[in-house]
């Protein structure tokens, strides 16, 4: 018995990544978790590159990255995620990566210095949980400058008045 060649799914069918952004707000800031869903490769990495352009562009307080749904990824993906990190770091943004399979995890563990891997939670409710604790040195935050004696601190809260 032969199969349509219709029926054949074609390689960008196979391979079609997508993406489901939420965003919550937190008593420090917005909060963006973009859920990253299917295969990531050569064929489809502007969609990944645009994916995480598009979630740090408002400059959330932190960006949850869900690879749950993730299927493959190739190493430039592993290397736009990366870039991802870096450039939420330059930016003062929080960065968690979340329930990555071991697969995945494993490609960073290899190919990349330690240092470089983004904080990895195995699962979104640990990497929320991060999220919503994460405590921010003021002088760390582009445009802002500290105070005398400042310290890292939960943002939010005031620092005492001298």
């Amino acid at each position: 018995m032969s199969t349509p060649l219709d029926a054949v799914p074609l390689p960008e069918q196979r391979n079609s990544g997508s993406f489901v952004s939420t965003s919550v707000v937190s008593p420090h800031g917005q909060i963006v978790v973009l859920r990253v869903i299917g295969e990531f490769d050569l064929i489809n990495l502007d969609v990944l590159a645009d994916a995480l352009a598009d979630a740090l562009a408002p400059r959330p307080f932190h960006l949850v990255v869900d690879l749950a749904g993730m299927t493959f990824c190739s190493c430039w993906g592993h290397a736009l995620l990366l870039q991802g990190a870096r450039t939420a770091a330059d930016n003062g943004i929080g960065y968690t990566v979340t329930s990555a399979s071991h697969h995945i995890d494993r490609v960073w563990a290899i190919l990349w210095p330690r240092a470089e891997i983004p904080t990895r939670f195995p699962t979104i409710a640990a990497g929320m949980l991060h999220a919503l604790a994460r405590t921010v040195d003021r002088r760390d935050l582009p445009g802002q400058v500290a105070a005398a004696g400042s310290t890292t601190q939960p943002v939010g809260e005031q620092a005492p008045v001298l």
